[in-house]
């Protein structure tokens, strides 16, 4: 005679099952907001390198090219365009054609641009790269959450993010080789 103990399969039972499930979603649920945030946070940090790298772009494109290149606001987007005059045309005649368009997305926002040491919309404001290598100087203010930064431009040298409270650009007045520098006397 065969008893019943050594006919039962092993199995789980329904409550077990349930357990089991309720524990993994707490877990996911919990793990959740931070898989979103990190994803978050490397794309804001991918487009601040974007931003940061768009300055040398111009300057790249401008040598390339031979003609200007410059980086402009539209809407929430920053623009890379090279300007186009035609043949013994006039600058009120140029065409920009676009390069790169770089959009904000949702987490930047510009607060303030510069363009020399004067504040101006960001409809108006321009960053010109020339085929010199040489550019304007100018800076960003950027609004990310909280947090202000700002994105200088300078004239020469490469773009760089600051958190500090100077968001003026540096001045352009670089000390020439071979000038005699007169010091206290």
């Amino acid at each position: 005679m065969i008893t019943r103990s050594k006919k039962r399969r092993s199995a789980f039972t329904l409550i077990e099952m349930t357990v089991v499930i309720t524990i993994l979603a707490v877990m996911a649920a919990s793990i959740m907001p931070n898989l979103v945030a990190l994803k978050q946070s490397r794309e804001l940090r991918e487009l601040e390198w974007a931003l940061q790298r768009l300055p040398a772009q111009a300057r790249d494109e401008a040598r390339q090219r031979n003609a200007r290149v410059i980086l402009r606001m539209d809407g929430d987007d920053l623009v890379l365009s090279e300007v186009r005059t035609a043949e013994g045309g006039t600058e009120g005649d140029a065409e920009l054609e676009e390069i790169k368009r770089v959009p904000l997305g949702k987490n930047l926002r510009i607060d303030a641009v510069r363009k020399g040491m004067e504040t101006i919309s960001s409809s108006d404001w321009e960053w010109t790269a020339y085929p010199d290598g040489s550019s304007d100087n100018a800076n960003l203010s950027v609004v990310e959450g909280d947090t202000n930064k700002s994105l200088v431009l300078p004239a020469s040298g490469e773009a760089h993010w600051n958190t500090d409270d100077e968001t003026e650009p540096a001045e352009d007045e670089p000390w020439q080789a071979g000038e005699v520098e007169q010091r206290g006397q």
